[in-house]
């Protein structure tokens, strides 16, 4: 089977040679391409990819963001240019082995009923507030988010096409966590394990936590009605400055929660693009 593998980076100057010269080291007996995406890099990231590129043309691609777009989109740009029957998510934060890459490749190969490998640190979490953190917004947002569970995966061609297919408003890693494809969680030693909360992209994937403002604010905005008829009618007959003072609290406090209401929707409908500055050894019909 042939794999792609997909490396976000940004001003990673001092890693990329290194890690590199391992990844090919590790693949000698696998058919590979390896898709840099430079997330708009400030330092000489780009350059030294292109000196990579030209001495590997067949095999190394590069994908030039036109801006800082985040990881999780330098990854959608890398799934949506990549076209091999695995694919493989490779973080140069992450500080794991890159034998981890043969190993998940051939459980794969070996294990045709499962569709994808994740890395899974054993790092322990010692933080009371982070682990309250995390069983919080796991039961509020319904999902099932296992911060051990890294970014370091490797899925079949079927996988990406089912992430691609629904995340036509936002994409993000935790789509991992919900399309119900078959998962072996393969164990590591990984001391410097770093767990990223993102309320914004858990937010994006649930509806409970959009349905609950929601109702919420519906029928606050139906008391606050009922208030400043109330209040209206005081002013009028009693002609009270007081009362038109509270009045204007009120309207405030309603503009704030109407914005409140707006902004959640933004986020649960908001559209994440990227914009590509250069393609480098890809194909003209690539896709």
């Amino acid at each position: 089977m042939t794999l792609d593998i997909i490396i976000p980076l940004c001003n990673k100057e001092k890693n990329i040679l290194n890690y590199y010269n391992k990844v090919i080291e590790e693949l000698n007996n696998i058919k590979y391409n390896i898709i840099f995406v430079d997330d708009s890099s400030t330092d000489k990231t780009l350059d030294i990819l292109k000196e990579i590129q030209a001495k590997n043309d067949e095999k190394v691609k590069i994908i030039s963001l036109s801006n800082n777009f985040g990881k999780d989109l330098a990854i959608k740009a890398g799934l949506d240019y990549c076209k091999n029957d695995l694919i493989c998510i490779f973080d140069l934060d992450l500080q794991a082995n890159v034998t981890h890459i043969t190993k998940m490749y051939n459980f794969l190969l070996e294990h045709p009923n499962y569709d994808s490998v994740c890395m899974y640190s054993n790092y322990e979490e010692k933080n009371i507030i982070k682990k309250i953190q995390t069983k919080l917004f796991n039961k509020i947002f319904g999902l099932d988010v296992d911060y051990n569970k890294t970014n370091y995966r490797m899925f079949r061609k079927n996988v990406k096409e089912a992430i691609l297919k629904n995340s036509t408003n936002q994409f993000s890693l935790y789509m991992f966590e919900l399309i119900g494809f078959n998962t072996y969680y393969l164990k590591f030693d990984n001391k410097n394990h770093v767990c990223n909360f993102n309320t914004k992209k858990m937010i994006g994937f649930s509806n409970k936590p959009f349905n609950f403002i929601k109702y919420i604010n519906l029928f606050l905005i139906i008391l606050f009605i009922v208030l400043l008829t109330l209040r209206i009618l005081n002013v009028i007959k009693i002609g009270n400055c007081t009362c038109l003072f509270a009045l204007i609290l009120l309207i405030i406090l309603l503009l704030y929660v109407v914005n409140f209401s707006l902004y959640i929707v933004n986020i649960k409908y908001k559209k994440d693009i990227y914009f590509i500055k250069e393609l480098i050894g890809f194909d003209d019909n690539i896709l």
